[in-house]
């Protein structure tokens, strides 16, 4: 069977086609259903403490970069194990907690960032955060 010459044309164009799409790079998928299309404002700090007979209630300070620049965020008293604070993103975060009890006080300091990071699709910038997550427990 003889090929045309509209045929020949035809393939021509679509190795061309195929050519220049691999040579320009990016080849993008569509963006997901679940896309988050704005940056988020907040995400979440996990702050785990020690809450036993010995500390029924753990006193604790949130700040704003490290504890050394005294940027309070807020300041709350826990009485369970975990406990979330929704706090703005791309921020890093320092707990002090405070265990009172037989006379002495030990201090836990812990820090974590909240971060955001963005995927480019075809269609869309989708956005997630990674949240904190600090361990003030007692050793």
């Amino acid at each position: 069977m003889r090929s045309s010459s509209r045929d020949r044309a035809f393939v021509g164009l679509g190795c061309l086609a195929l050519l220049l799409g691999a040579a320009c790079g990016e080849d993008l998928e569509y963006a997901p259903s679940d896309c988050v299309r704005s940056k988020p404002d907040s995400g979440t700090l996990k702050v785990r403490c020690t809450i036993d007979t010995e500390y029924p209630e753990v006193p604790i300070t949130i700040y704003v970069g490290d504890f050394e620049e005294d940027q309070v965020m807020l300041q709350d008293t826990v009485e369970i194990p975990i406990t979330l604070y929704d706090l703005p993103v791309d921020e890093y975060y320092s707990v002090a907690a405070l265990y009172t009890g037989g006379g002495d006080t030990l201090v836990v300091l812990r820090g974590d960032e909240i971060s955001t990071s963005s995927t480019e699709y075809e269609d869309a910038t989708c956005w997630s955060v990674r949240g904190a997550e600090v361990d003030c427990r007692l050793p």
